[in-house]
């Protein structure tokens, strides 16, 4: 797709027409099939559309029974990211979602009507009309009768969300799953904006995430007073958009600059003594990786110190960890070949895991490693667990989905992998530096972590300081995942164009960038993008 680019960049006219054929002829390849069945593909929102939005064009006209697109150059078109020629604001929020889903409530009229209209608490009427300003699709999402469209007539019932459980959950999870692709086409990589309570975003998350789609919640955390006042202020189209979005907006392609700074070593580190180069080269995984294959280490044997490795790596000095590890794999290699190390004495192990510095709490790490040897010698299988680690192949989602796996006794197959940090930072680290083929790699997000958390706060994408991180997570990585939509992140071939190409640059710039400022507690930029900090703002 990078050629669609350079063929929009060399274009001179104000619109290009194309058909798909033609695009593929450009391209080199064939489109994915949701191109050619589905038109939101083709919205400006999408991973994709950093393809022509970087040569400056928007798609504006995509008729996918026809088979055709146009392109318009950004500066013909009277509208550009939210403002008109007249300089008046649209009536619409420039949101970065592809529709909203809006829950119902228990206040209903007493006949049948519309669903826009049925719904008559304070607390709906405001989210109707947030939606109706956003200018996307917007559904309601009915205890009874599932997604409602907001001009479907329905007749008013007293079912609640917590009555809808086992079968009849599922059942309901279906019913909306297919009524979205219906209106919406394939989720892949769309942005849905829930305004619902837990229940409703607790049964509907899991089947979103599985079909590659985000969903958004701006009010997490809210009480019901809070929502209401959260509408009345910022949620209106005289104002900002939702705290997350109007960061992200006044701050846009923070990850293309991150990343671009990173892999081109454009950092000044002449203050931060220790700092290893910048770039890819300076995290220490791929450090470890190269220094294993010098030693004559294959692809696989590089993948088993990963696994094993990034299992451990928790509140941890990661450059220690992991050439500790190393220097484990040079005088212990058995430690990392999984029938050895399932069949050694676990006070072995332990032993070894300790004198290494590799482990810890050195019971806990031990016998987590001990398990993961376990799964990884297992002979029933082979698991995509295994086929990940040994074969080099494997699916993002269904790799994160295997970290859940459990025994018959109930005992976790993977401890310690499956965590919200370490499980999309070990499904990226087998990509690369592992050298697996992983597919479907744009569903992981930015493993977030203090570090991510504090370049987050201080580039002012979200606000969530003093908050519990495992309870702004999915704000910090929604809001991450929009920037890297809206603008790329620059990294190695397996990873470019996705969060994962951002995370070691993430890292990086927290470790050496923000916490070197905050423990002075004076401003020290490491590049360009620091110009943005809010160091002094947040009152550090």
């Amino acid at each position: 797709m990078k050629r669609l680019t350079e063929h929009l960049r060399a274009y001179d006219g104000a619109r290009l027409e194309l058909s798909f054929d033609e695009v593929e002829a450009i391209v080199g390849s064939p489109l994915p099939p949701s191109a050619r069945r589905h038109q939101p593909w083709w919205s400006n929102s999408t991973r994709w559309a950093r393809f022509w939005l970087d040569a400056g064009y928007r798609a504006s006209f995509a008729r996918v029974a026809s088979g055709r697109v146009a392109f318009v150059r950004e500066d013909s078109l009277g509208e550009r990211r939210g403002k008109r020629e007249d300089g008046q604001r649209p009536t619409a929020l420039p949101l970065a979602v592809d529709a909203v889903l809006v829950g119902c409530v228990a206040t209903k009229a007493s006949a049948p009507a519309p669903g826009k209209d049925l719904y008559q608490s304070e607390l709906f009427l405001r989210r109707r009309a947030y939606a109706e300003a956003s200018g996307r699709p917007w559904f309601i999402l009915s205890a009874l009768y599932g997604l409602v469209g907001p001009d479907d007539v329905i007749e008013p019932y007293d079912v609640n969300m917590t009555e809808v459980t086992g079968a009849r959950r599922r059942s309901w999870v279906e019913k909306i799953m297919g009524r979205l692709e219906e209106e919406l086409g394939a989720l892949t990589g769309l942005v849905l904006e829930v305004h619902a309570g837990a229940d409703y975003r607790n049964a509907l998350g899991p089947a979103l995430r599985a079909a590659e789609a985000t969903l958004v919640n701006p009010l997490e955390g809210l009480r019901l007073g809070e929502q209401l006042h959260w509408y009345d202020t910022v949620g209106t189209p005289d104002s900002a958009a939702p705290v997350s979005q109007s960061l992200a907006a006044a701050t846009p392609l923070l990850a293309r600059s991150l990343t671009e700074a990173f892999v081109n070593g454009d950092l000044d580190l002449s203050e931060r003594p220790g700092a290893p180069p910048a770039g890819w080269e300076g995290m220490p995984e791929v450090a470890v990786a190269r220094a294993l294959r010098g030693a004559g280490a294959d692809d696989a044997a590089v993948r088993l110190l990963i696994t094993f490795t990034a299992a451990l790596d928790r509140a941890r000095d990661a450059d220690r960890l992991w050439f500790s590890a190393l220097e484990l794999w040079r005088h212990e290699p058995w430690v990392f070949e999984p029938t050895a190390a399932a069949a050694a004495s676990l006070t072995d192990l332990q032993d070894a895991l300790r004198s290494s510095s590799v482990s810890q709490r050195h019971m806990v790490d031990s016998m987590a490693w001990r398990l993961i040897a376990e799964t990884l010698a297992c002979s029933s299988g082979p698991t995509p667990f295994q086929e990940a680690v040994f074969q080099g192949q494997g699916d993002a989602s269904a790799l994160l989905a295997t970290l859940h796996e459990t025994t018959q006794a109930g005992t976790p197959r993977t401890p310690m992998l499956a965590g919200p940090k370490v499980g999309p930072m070990w499904v990226r680290m087998l990509a690369y530096p592992g050298g697996a083929a992983i597919s479907s790699l744009q569903v992981l997000p930015v493993a977030v972590d203090v570090q991510v958390r504090k370049v987050t706060e201080y580039l002012g994408l979200t606000r969530t300081r003093g908050q519990d991180l495992d309870k702004v997570r999915a704000e910090i990585q929604a809001a991450w995942q929009r920037d890297v939509r809206d603008g790329g992140a620059v990294g190695p071939d397996p990873l470019d164009g996705t969060c994962s190409a951002l995370d070691p640059a993430l890292w990086f710039f927290g470790k050496w960038g923000c916490t070197f400022c905050e423990a002075r507690g004076v401003r020290r930029p490491i590049a360009g993008v620091c110009a943005d900090c809010k160091l002094e703002l947040l009152g550090r």
